[in-house]
């Protein structure tokens, strides 16, 4: 049913990776998490403090570690590339 490394084929194929099931269930859990928490709480930003839902600021706090998660995963893979067209070229 799935293509290579579990990604969808034409035929329909689902993705079939654990790492793609953790981060699917991880997310579902943090949304919940989030949905629950929607009071509003004194933040303290580094020169001011303000009120805010807390639904925002865990929202906020989720999408920057997912940011920094995805530059922070993108050079290995870069570099991966290049030693491998390197090895490639030596041969």
């Amino acid at each position: 049913m799935g293509g290579e490394n579990g990604r969808p084929t034409a035929n329909g194929g689902i993705m079939r990776s654990p790492k793609f099931w953790l981060g699917a269930t991880l997310a579902i859990v943090f949304l919940v998490f989030v949905a629950q928490n929607h009071d509003k709480v004194p933040v303290h930003y580094v020169f001011f403090t303000k009120d805010s839902y807390l639904i925002w600021v865990m929202l906020g706090c989720g999408i920057i570690g997912f940011v920094v998660g995805w530059l922070w995963g993108r050079p290995a893979r870069v570099i991966s590339k290049r030693s491998r067209k390197d090895r490639k070229g030596d041969s």
